[in-house]
């Protein structure tokens, strides 16, 4: 390979983490996530054992939200005090964090894809992979450049061997006169 090819990939590879770290800009993943309730920081022992434990399935009761039997806990981050409460039965998920000596629970675990109009992160993204593809054009067209030139090599090479052996025979004609 060329050094025009490790270029154009070195360049292309460049223009390419410029276009996609234009997303980050204008599109963001949020947890969208609705506070159901809160309850007293003395349920958090109740968490860690992965099993709902009665005193939490009735505060849960409390606010009208009725957990099957085979409802699960699993910690999440435990260093940012985040649980999860699966109810496969009724297709639920809740999670809990800690906030301010509280437990708050939230429904809604799933994330939510959040965009922003920025024209200018819109053209950041837009101008990086255009680019990315001219410099895979270009890549390519130097490849067919070097493909061309091996082929011209290696016909010259041939060329070159035919008239070897050509000497080679004529030599041995000479030498048997």
């Amino acid at each position: 390979m060329g050094i025009p090819f490790f270029i154009v990939f070195a360049l292309s590879i460049a223009v390419l983490s410029v276009g996609v770290t234009g997303w980050g800009d204008f599109a963001s993943i949020s947890w969208n996530q609705k506070l159901r309730f809160s309850l007293d920081a003395q349920f958090i022992a109740n968490l860690d054992e992965g099993v709902v434990s009665e005193e939490v399935r009735q505060e849960f009761g409390k606010h009208e939200i009725l957990l099957s039997q085979n409802a699960t806990t699993s910690a999440g981050e435990r260093s940012a005090n985040r649980w999860l409460v699966v109810d496969k039965d009724r297709k639920r998920t809740y999670s809990l964090k800690r906030e301010e000596c509280m437990l708050n629970i939230y429904y809604g675990s799933l994330p939510h894809l959040d965009l922003e109009v920025n024209c200018f992160a819109i053209f950041r993204c837009f101008s990086g992979f255009v680019l990315f593809l001219i410099s895979l054009y270009f890549m390519g067209f130097f490849l067919y450049l070097e493909e061309r030139e091996s082929g011209r090599i290696m016909k010259n090479v041939k060329s070159f061997v035919r008239l070897r052996e050509f000497l080679e025979r004529q030599a041995k004609r000479e030498a048997e006169k």
